[in-house]
C-alpha cells in the first residue's frame, strides 16, 4: 500500500504464506539478568532448537518452544528452566502481543 498516501490503493494480486499449526508448544522461564539472558539466547540461536519466541521482562526470560512434539520435548530437556502452564503461557504471550503487559504502560 506504499504510495497510496492513505487515500486509495488497489491490490491486484495477493500472495499469502500459510504455515501449519505447531504440533506442540511449551514456554520456559529463567530468572536471569538481561546480560545472561542475551548470552544464552545468542548461544541457543546457533543450536538446532525449537525456539519460536523469547522475551525478557523484569529479570525473567520467557522462551516459547514450538514445533514437532519430539523437538519441543528435547529442547525442554536441554534448556531446563521452569515450565509455565499452557493456559498461563498463552495468556502471557497474548498480553505481550497486544501490548497490555506492564512494560508497555
Amino acid at each position: 500500500m506504499v504510495g497510496s498516501l492513505g487515500i486509495l490503493g488497489v491490490l491486484c494480486e495477493v500472495s499469502l504464506k500459510v504455515l501449519p499449526i505447531y504440533r506442540a508448544t511449551a514456554t520456559l522461564c529463567f530468572d536471569w539478568d538481561e546480560t545472561r539472558a542475551l548470552e544464552q539466547l545468542n548461544l541457543w540461536a546457533s543450536a538446532a532448537l525449537a525456539v519460536n519466541a523469547s522475551a525478557w521482562h523484569d529479570g525473567r526470560l520467557h522462551v516459547r518452544l514450538a514445533g514437532a512434539a519430539a523437538a519441543v520435548s528435547a529442547a525442554c530437556g536441554k534448556l531446563g528452566g521452569a515450565a509455565v502452564a499452557p493456559d498461563a503461557a498463552m495468556s502471557w504471550w497474548r498480553s505481550l502481543r497486544d501490548q497490555t503487559t506492564i512494560s508497555f504502560h
